[in-house]
């Protein structure tokens, strides 16, 4: 009988260059999250004028499938193998159609009706979610098998969250420092966000291939899948057994209820704040 690979993240301490690129995996996340929240519902919205109920549904029903596919993600990622690994393959595999799938979400063709825009709000932002999933999810769970070192892991955790907020940092400075400027027609200037698009796009892909590249020599190190006996083949069963399995936890469901209630305050405002600057404070772009 052949012995199964067992689950032992390395106890050790990292160089500083692995974990800066670890960390710049992060911005294409902050990219997304970022300008996502913070552009999506306004443009088709206010630019495009699609009614803010059909704007809210679309998000809606985006949002409900993201709830459906991390976790599926984790579980097929968890359960990978391949020569590359089981997070870096998927990686690279969602950095181009990531990109593609966020400009065509804030590119859509200026034929569609408003029937034809709420399907293609809600089919662009349910791909601009999905290929993040895939990319992220492998991405942040690489993190956490670099190494089972609590002060490692707290370096990592840091590291990753000031690069999501360097994606933060360029949004506002490329989006409202550039694109979106008063003299350019602000923010209700319709053919402004799909430049604007492709150039996040391209960060995307850049930042992502970069954390890939600079990580690879890890993989070696890495864990090469989770040896459960009994596990279902069926990764659906075997999503919802997990599931099962983390809310069993009672720290996992006070933490899961925290979390819940800081993104409802922290979504609600990130998806209104640009209604506030524009249109109560009148804030101008600088």
């Amino acid at each position: 009988m052949s012995q199964e690979p067992v689950y032992t993240p390395l106890d050790r301490e990292l160089r500083m260059s692995t974990r800066i690129a670890f960390g710049v995996g992060q911005v294409a996340e902050g990219l997304k999250t970022f300008s996502f929240s913070f552009f999506a519902l306004f443009y088709y919205n206010n630019v495009l004028g699609l009614p803010g109920s059909l704007c809210g549904v679309a998000l809606a029903i985006a949002l409900v499938f993201d709830a459906f596919s991390d976790p599926l993600m984790g579980s097929i990622s968890d359960n990978f193998r391949s020569r590359y690994g089981r997070r870096h393959p998927f990686m690279v595999a969602a950095s181009v159609p990531l990109a593609l799938a966020f400009i065509a979400l804030f590119s859509p063709p200026a034929s569609l009706d408003e029937t034809g825009l709420f399907f293609w709000l809600t089919a662009t932002a349910i791909l601009t979610r999905s290929l993040m999933t895939i990319y992220h999810v492998p991405h942040i769970s690489m993190g956490a098998e670099l190494s089972s070192h609590f002060l490692e892991r707290t370096r990592l955790v840091i590291i990753r969250q000031i690069f999501g907020y360097v994606g933060i940092f360029v949004i506002a400075s490329v989006g409202l420092g550039w694109f979106f400027t008063d003299e350019r027609g602000g923010r209700l200037n319709a053919d402004a966000y799909a430049p604007f698009s492709v150039v996040i796009g391209a960060v995307m892909v850049v930042t992502i291939l970069l954390s890939v590249w600079f990580t690879r020599d890890q993989i070696p190190f890495l864990p090469t899948h989770r040896a459960e006996a009994g596990a279902s083949r069926n990764v659906f069963r075997r999503m919802f057994a997990e599931c099962r399995e983390a809310f069993a936890n009672r720290s996992f469901r006070f933490l899961f209820a925290g979390v819940l209630l800081i993104y409802i305050l922290v979504g609600t405002e990130s998806a209104l704040a640009l209604y506030m600057y524009e249109f109560f404070w009148a804030l101008s772009d600088d």
